[in-house]
């Protein structure tokens, strides 16, 4: 794989086609735009598991008729590449807020099953409810010999890091500028949190968690794949490179990963 050298990077987005420069000491998972078609490192990351792990190898217009009978979905993916997968793949894109809904805790709402893949990039860690049996919701959907393209942020080492982990009833709280977090105990102690991390925004995509490296790996082994297969962040053709550091003071020293994984 090739390393930063120098100054600058090239890459090719492997989304649109844009060619690209970027300061490597700005890397990151969420930064790396591309010009063309704004997608970051780990979104073109996540195309990469598909054209590997999905396609492999295939050519999207000579086996159109063929690729067209692989069946899939995502979870509120990025336009940058459902919008690709709409096209060539039987696929459709769903949410938690709006149809075509799916509930990760709910196997009832999945109404796409015995697929060939799914993509869940960066949802896990926002579900409030049994991670286990979201991890299983998603390995029941997926046919024999399909697989999970699969993202969270996930810091080296093993524990999990549960922001909150006594929620039971909870609501969020916003003063000026400022969120809260107000949650009642099983026990009914009351506690409030704050410093709360949005990924993107208020409401649903507040951070519960930051997962450790081994409690994620087994969990994914619990829910039933045999094999994760993780894309090492140092893809400069496509510029999927960042460094592991310390990105935050609550990451108790250790560095965030967060890469790609294939999982069946």
């Amino acid at each position: 794989m090739a390393r930063c050298k120098g100054k600058a990077m090239n890459f090719v987005c492997n989304l649109c086609g844009t060619r690209n420069a970027f300061d490597p000491a700005l890397a990151h998972r969420e930064l790396i735009p591309c010009a063309g078609c704004g997608s970051n490192a780990r979104l073109r990351g996540i195309f990469r598991a598909v054209q590997d792990h999905v396609i492999k190898g295939r050519d999207l217009k000579r086996d159109a008729a063929a690729l067209r009978q692989i069946r899939g979905f995502g979870f509120s993916d990025a336009q940058q590449y459902s919008e690709t997968l709409k096209r060539f793949f039987s696929y459709r894109n769903t949410y938690y807020h709006k149809k075509p809904l799916v509930d990760l805790l709910d196997f009832s709402t999945f109404s796409d099953r015995d697929c060939d893949f799914i993509v869940c990039t960066d949802v896990m860690e926002h579900v409030t409810g049994d991670l286990d049996t979201a991890f299983g919701n998603l390995r029941k959907a997926l046919k024999p010999g399909g697989v999970l393209i699969f993202s969270v942020p996930y810091l080296e080492g093993d524990e999990t890091i549960e922001h909150f982990p006594h929620l039971h009833e909870w609501k969020l709280a916003q003063v000026g500028e400022h969120w809260f977090l107000n949650n009642v105990r099983k026990d009914g102690t009351p506690e409030s949190f704050t410093a709360l991390h949005f990924h993107g925004g208020p409401g649903a995509v507040l951070e519960m968690r930051m997962f450790g490296e081994g409690d994620l790996l087994r969990r994914l082994t619990r829910a039933g794949f045999s094999s994760v297969v993780t894309l090492d962040p140092d893809l400069a053709d496509i510029g999927y490179v960042w460094p592991y550091v310390v990105h935050r003071d609550d990451h108790a020293g250790r560095r965030m990963k967060g890469a790609v994984m294939v999982c069946a």
